[in-house]
């Protein structure tokens, strides 16, 4: 069952993945996934240590993306920097922008997300692109603005971006985490026990669905900094 499909529950259950989600932090990033592993699959042994042809823009690619799965995000920016370089196609320029929004958001700096989609409307043809509209869309959901998270990713899915549809699904939770947690259920004086227990036990089964942030080796505060000073 899709999880779009499952919140359509009762009060108990949005109120649970409400405080479940919330209480995790709607500043959370879900950027691992099965699309974004491909990169780990098909990535030969020079990329996957990082000694990849500074000149290559299909490597420089695949190793902002290796070193961004693994929270490397420096080594991401490196990585984007050094393709953007070399980049000669509008598609190629356009992945690039979309993974530095990726690096952004896991850094929790959207100012520079924001700043790297400004850049990429620059570009032609950036309005059809499916991974930078993903992109955009998953900056808007950070920002907590979901009509506009919702319109890049349908257009996202709509484009056949990979993984479209997984953030569909999260952000449909998350709308549901912002409707539930303004419900007056929550200022209610009282709970009964078989409320509170049917919340606990909901508020588990939604963990499945909360998005998890890759392991960092640079904290967000050290990339901002490095970043300010480039």
């Amino acid at each position: 069952m899709r999880l779009g499909n499952m919140l359509q529950g009762n009060l108990l259950t949005k109120f649970a993945v409400g405080a479940s989600l919330f209480a995790f932090s709607a500043t959370s990033v879900f950027i691992a996934s099965p699309a974004w592993a491909e990169s780990l699959a098909v990535a030969d042994e020079n990329v996957l240590t990082g000694k990849v042809n500074k000149k290559d823009v299909d490597s420089n690619i695949a190793l902002a993306r290796i070193r961004l799965l693994e929270g490397s995000l420096l080594q991401a920016q490196d990585a984007v920097d050094q393709g953007l370089r070399y980049a000669k196609t509008g598609n190629e320029v356009l992945l690039l922008h979309s993974i530095g929004i990726e690096i952004d958001i896991a850094a929790d700096n959207l100012d520079l997300a924001k700043s790297e989609f400004r850049k990429a409307k620059k570009i032609s043809g950036y309005r059809d692109h499916g991974a930078l509209n993903l992109a955009v869309g998953k900056m808007y959901l950070h920002l907590k603005d979901f009509k506009q998270a919702r319109f890049y990713m349908d257009k996202a899915q709509t484009q056949k971006a990979p993984d479209a549809a997984d953030a569909l699904d999260r952000l449909a939770a998350y709308e549901v985490a912002n409707e539930a947690i303004n419900h007056p259920l929550v200022f209610a004086d009282t709970v009964t026990r078989a409320e509170l227990a049917y919340l606990i036990v909901s508020a588990f089964e939604m963990h499945h669905y909360m998005p998890s942030k890759p392991a960092t080796r640079f904290s967000a505060v050290s990339y901002t900094h490095l970043r300010a000073h480039e």
